[in-house]
């Protein structure tokens, strides 16, 4: 099953947010103000590949990566997001930098793309993340 792509991201937070991805750094590296939408096509222009993960011994080299960060640089929030080759491209995210299979992202999987990634707080401060996908 080929890589999801993911088109967009939502940043629907007080924070700026900074994107790396471990497949194709830092070509597709990319910034989001804070509540803002920005395309993540990369340098190369081609949106980006969401990497496939079936387990924490290939988290490290195999995932997505986007942090919220206040005007000093403080790290206020983390997604990181992967799709799990095991579980028919099914989309995972975790509110911190490592491998969880407790956050899968509902209407997700058989490896389509993702137009838009929503992230942003609920009314009780929780983080919350989103997927459309077509």
């Amino acid at each position: 099953m080929s890589n999801p792509l993911l088109v967009a991201v939502a940043n629907a937070t007080q924070y700026a947010a900074t994107l790396t991805s471990t497949n194709n750094s830092p070509k597709d590296n990319s910034q989001f103000s804070l509540f803002s939408t920005g395309f993540t096509g990369g340098t190369d222009k081609d949106n980006i590949k969401i990497p496939q993960c079936s387990g924490p011994q290939w988290y490290e080299g195999h995932h997505i990566l986007i942090t919220g960060q206040d005007a000093n640089g403080v790290v206020m929030w983390t997604v990181s997001l992967w799709s799990n080759d095991q579980n028919n491209a099914v989309l995972y995210w975790n509110n911190t930098d490592g491998y969880s299979e407790n956050n899968p992202l509902p209407g997700t999987g058989g490896g389509q793309v993702i137009s838009t990634l929503f992230i942003g707080f609920d009314p009780s401060g929780n983080l919350f993340v989103h997927a459309n996908s077509y």
